[in-house]
């Protein structure tokens, strides 16, 4: 009966919907997981044996073993374990996590604390958001990267430390790699962190399968650490479960060609 009043509600109806922004957007690199319901049977399978291996000679396993196994809390209580390694240069590194989608996180400050602060609130997700920076042998990461959907409970994220030692004159570098998969605090509640999933070597495996099928790496390790605990527990008090091996990546010159020219073949 009133058309000003009907307009007024519609555009304040609209403008609601689109701040809740409901719908589910994947961006470049998002992974999918399939559940297959029923059976079937596929009339040809392709020879594939599996991703390259680098082999772990005497070097290697000594380079493995004499990395840090923990980084640090900046009062030096342990945190995340290390899990993988490259080998690469600078430029290879940060190619290889962007040709496969993840995001750059932002630094801590007060634009990032608000924007943390409406993603919170609005459950709604902040894809560069900023996480505690976590020390290895007194150096921060030279690298933090993370890659999320629609929501800042769950992400999956890692710190890449720069390393002195080389491999075979290649430049070394070890990261932490951990799932985000809640958000808890503390008993008193005044603080928040994200809860991270106990079995760590699922991404650390979800770490080798992006970058080769990317075509960023070249080839891969598992390297046994027999001196690392196979159960442990981070700053928050958090499990952490391992089978005590250290990922190993080659890095390449990146994947974007190939992909490119995939995706122009016929089938």
């Amino acid at each position: 009966m009133n058309p000003i009043a009907s307009y007024a509600i519609q555009g304040t109806r609209a403008a609601y919907g689109l701040s809740l922004r409901r719908e589910v957007n994947f961006p470049t690199g998002t992974d999918m997981t399939i559940q297959v319901t029923r059976p079937s049977r596929l009339k040809t399978k392709d020879a594939w044996t599996g991703w390259p291996t680098l082999t772990v000679d005497k070097d290697l396993q000594k380079l493995v073993d004499r990395t840090p196994v923990r980084s640090e809390t900046g009062d030096n209580n342990p945190a995340d374990v290390t899990n993988v390694m490259f080998f690469g240069t600078e430029k290879q590194v940060a190619g290889a996590f962007e040709e496969s989608g993840w995001t750059e996180a932002d630094d801590v400050g007060v634009r990032s604390s608000l924007k943390t602060f409406q993603a919170t609130i609005r459950q709604s997700g902040y894809s560069s958001s900023p996480f505690m920076t976590l020390m290895l042998a007194g150096s921060p990461p030279q690298f933090a990267y993370q890659k999320g959907l629609d929501t800042i409970a769950k992400r999956h994220h890692l710190g890449i430390y720069h390393q002195a030692a080389k491999y075979q004159g290649l430049e070394v570098w070890v990261a932490t790699a951990t799932h985000d998969i809640g958000i808890g605090s503390s008993r008193k509640g005044t603080k928040w962190f994200h809860r991270i999933d106990p079995h760590i070597d699922r991404e650390r495996e979800r770490i080798k399968n992006e970058l080769m099928l990317s075509g960023v790496a070249q080839s891969y390790a598992l390297v046994d650490r027999k001196h690392v605990a196979q159960i442990n527990a981070n700053a928050t008090g958090d499990k952490l479960i391992t089978d005590r091996k250290m990922l190993v990546l080659m890095l390449g010159n990146g994947g974007r060609t190939k992909v490119a020219l995939a995706s122009d073949t016929p089938r």
